[in-house]
């Protein structure tokens, strides 16, 4: 009996990972508008509109027409399409990890900044 349940935790949790596993690809396929806000590499304000192309619990990825300065913060907001339901979404603070050339600008992957990180950057820490 002992063995039986054994094999069954290890089944639950093989397929427990296979679910996580599923949510992840699906968050990877999913697109949806977004608006970026920032420092350009000319420090420069700039705001623009583009598609989230890949993402995570930590991070996404994005194109952008606006070159960006290496590891510079930007901040990214969730653009409402169709009838609204109440406020639209605050925007979060992202910070620039990779950016490569690609055709009509550049394609930015970011990491979400953790509490710690927005408030040592708002104070100059």
């Amino acid at each position: 009996m002992a063995t039986h349940a054994a094999g069954w935790k290890r089944a639950a949790a093989s397929s427990a990972a296979a679910g996580a596993e599923a949510l992840r690809e699906i968050q990877r396929t999913v697109r949806f508008p977004i608006e970026v806000c920032g420092l350009d590499s000319a420090a420069r304000f700039f705001t623009e509109r583009s598609e989230a192309l890949a993402t995570s619990d930590v991070g996404c990825t994005f194109r952008l027409k606006t070159e960006v300065a290496a590891e510079a913060i930007l901040a990214l907001r969730l653009i409402w399409e169709g009838p609204r339901s109440g406020a639209a979404p605050a925007p979060i603070l992202f910070r620039a990890l990779r950016r490569e050339r690609a055709p009509g600008g550049w394609m930015i992957a970011a990491a979400k900044l953790a509490h710690e990180e927005t408030i040592n950057e708002g104070l100059g820490f």
